[in-house]
């Protein structure tokens, strides 16, 4: 089973549909997947017109069967889920100088990582440098190919932390990097868009 999570508020430009998307491509190419029982379970608050759109894009996708929305939950309940799930998705579209703290925690956790986000953006630089895998909000066949990744693992393993996750060593990055030293696109070319671990192992 593919197990995704996504904990946190709906709210600015965050938008699971690339996601949803992209669940849908993956589903459609690996029916063992959704055979086994594959999810995208959803924690947290969402503003009324973001749950109003993510439910018409789990509707068009005909997913209702694959996305469980389970609503706020405690902290404790929120790291649980993420501690049961294969892939945790990281939302920060248009939020040019934002990294959420849920970044560091799911790859603290060493649970493979999604950040859906521009790749020249401070979460988009933050996740390649955290070692998870960054893909532009409109790079749905990128997501898919991620999702398609962690299947094809079948291990479930936890991923080792690639750096140290500690205010000391993350205060001076943040520093350098949102006074705009680092904040400027990649360089490195990915035919699709989209930073993953299999792109950059090579």
């Amino acid at each position: 089973m593919l197990g995704i999570a996504y904990t946190g508020t709906l709210y600015l430009g965050r938008d699971l549909a690339p996601v949803v998307q992209a669940f849908r491509l993956f589903l459609e190419r690996h029916p063992d997947a959704a055979a086994a029982g594959s999810k995208l379970r959803i924690a947290g608050h969402a503003q009324a017109s973001h749950a109003l759109a993510f439910d018409e894009a789990v509707a068009a996708a005909g997913l209702e069967q694959q996305v469980e929305v389970l609503g706020p939950l405690p902290r404790a309940q929120a790291l649980n889920v993420v501690s049961h799930s294969r892939l945790v998705v990281v939302l920060a579209q248009d939020q040019v100088l934002q990294i959420p703290a849920k970044l560091y925690e799911s790859v603290a956790m060493g649970i493979p990582t999604l950040v859906v986000a521009e790749p020249g953006s401070a979460a988009g630089i933050e996740g390649t440098r955290l070692g998870a895998a960054v893909c532009d909000p409109t790079d749905v066949e990128g997501i898919a190919r991620v999702l398609q990744q962690v299947w094809r693992d079948g291990s479930g393993r936890r991923l080792p932390c690639p750096v140290p996750i500690t205010y000391e060593a993350i205060a001076p990055l943040m520093d350098e990097l949102l006074r705009g030293n680092r904040l400027r696109p990649l360089t490195t070319s990915i035919r699709s868009g989209c930073l993953g671990w299999e792109e950059r192992a090579r």
